[in-house]
Protein backbone atom coordinates (compact mmCIF):
# COMPACT_ATOMS: atom_id res chain seq x y z
CA UNK A 1 0.00 0.00 0.00
CA UNK A 2 1.11 3.42 -0.39
CA UNK A 3 2.48 5.44 2.28
CA UNK A 4 -0.82 7.94 2.12
CA UNK A 5 -2.42 4.98 4.01
CA UNK A 6 0.29 4.72 6.37
CA UNK A 7 2.05 1.29 4.99
CA UNK A 8 5.00 0.52 3.79
CA UNK A 9 5.28 -0.64 0.36
CA UNK A 10 7.80 -3.96 -0.16
CA UNK A 11 9.25 -2.18 -3.41
CA UNK A 12 10.57 0.15 -1.76
CA UNK A 13 12.26 -1.75 1.13
CA UNK A 14 14.24 -3.49 -2.09
CA UNK A 15 14.50 -0.32 -3.34
CA UNK A 16 13.36 -1.67 -6.84
CA UNK A 17 10.26 0.55 -7.13
CA UNK A 18 11.78 2.95 -9.60
CA UNK A 19 13.18 1.73 -12.89
CA UNK A 20 15.87 4.10 -15.14
CA UNK A 21 13.90 2.89 -17.82
CA UNK A 22 10.30 2.26 -19.07
CA UNK A 23 9.38 -1.37 -20.35
CA UNK A 24 7.11 -1.85 -22.91
CA UNK A 25 4.24 -3.39 -21.27
CA UNK A 26 4.07 -0.09 -19.28
CA UNK A 27 1.28 2.09 -19.83
CA UNK A 28 2.91 5.30 -20.53
CA UNK A 29 1.72 9.17 -20.42
CA UNK A 30 4.07 12.09 -21.93
CA UNK A 31 3.92 15.58 -20.44
CA UNK A 32 5.40 18.33 -22.51
CA UNK A 33 5.28 21.07 -19.82
CA UNK A 34 8.10 22.02 -17.68
CA UNK A 35 7.75 20.27 -14.12
CA UNK A 36 10.26 19.10 -11.57
CA UNK A 37 10.76 15.58 -11.95
CA UNK A 38 11.78 14.96 -8.02
CA UNK A 39 8.04 16.57 -7.31
CA UNK A 40 6.60 14.11 -9.36
CA UNK A 41 9.12 10.77 -8.18
CA UNK A 42 8.11 12.27 -4.96
CA UNK A 43 4.12 12.48 -5.68
CA UNK A 44 4.15 9.08 -6.93
CA UNK A 45 5.94 7.54 -4.69
CA UNK A 46 3.51 8.97 -1.50
CA UNK A 47 0.47 8.43 -3.44
CA UNK A 48 0.40 5.34 -5.31
CA UNK A 49 2.07 1.68 -5.13
CA UNK A 50 3.32 -0.37 -8.40
CA UNK A 51 6.62 0.17 -10.15
CA UNK A 52 6.92 3.09 -12.72
CA UNK A 53 9.61 4.92 -14.71
CA UNK A 54 10.39 8.31 -15.99
CA UNK A 55 12.40 9.68 -18.38
CA UNK A 56 13.13 12.86 -20.11
CA UNK A 57 13.74 13.14 -23.97
CA UNK A 58 12.31 15.45 -26.96
CA UNK A 59 9.19 15.56 -28.87
CA UNK A 60 7.97 17.63 -31.86
CA UNK A 61 5.22 20.20 -31.29
CA UNK A 62 3.45 19.73 -34.29
CA UNK A 63 1.26 22.89 -33.55
CA UNK A 64 3.93 25.24 -33.22
CA UNK A 65 6.47 23.22 -35.54
CA UNK A 66 9.07 23.14 -32.52
CA UNK A 67 11.05 20.38 -30.83
CA UNK A 68 10.05 20.56 -27.11
CA UNK A 69 11.54 18.76 -23.90
CA UNK A 70 9.29 16.12 -22.25
CA UNK A 71 8.92 13.77 -19.55
CA UNK A 72 7.50 10.44 -20.12
CA UNK A 73 5.87 8.72 -17.22
CA UNK A 74 5.08 4.39 -17.33
CA UNK A 75 3.15 2.74 -14.62
CA UNK A 76 3.63 -1.19 -14.58
CA UNK A 77 -0.81 -0.99 -13.20
CA UNK A 78 -2.58 0.94 -15.56
CA UNK A 79 -5.05 1.92 -12.82
CA UNK A 80 -2.58 3.96 -11.24
CA UNK A 81 -1.95 5.80 -14.56
CA UNK A 82 -5.64 7.31 -14.59
CA UNK A 83 -4.96 7.63 -10.55
CA UNK A 84 -2.29 9.96 -11.62
CA UNK A 85 -3.04 11.88 -14.51
CA UNK A 86 -6.50 12.67 -12.42
CA UNK A 87 -5.26 13.27 -9.23
CA UNK A 88 -1.69 14.71 -9.49
CA UNK A 89 -1.60 18.39 -8.89
CA UNK A 90 1.45 19.20 -10.86
CA UNK A 91 0.01 18.59 -14.48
Amino acid sequence: MSLKNKELNPLDVLNSRFLNFIPEHFEKIVISKKIDIKILEDWIGFNLNSRYGIKQGYILDRENRQIVSSITIGFENPKELTIFSLSCPYL
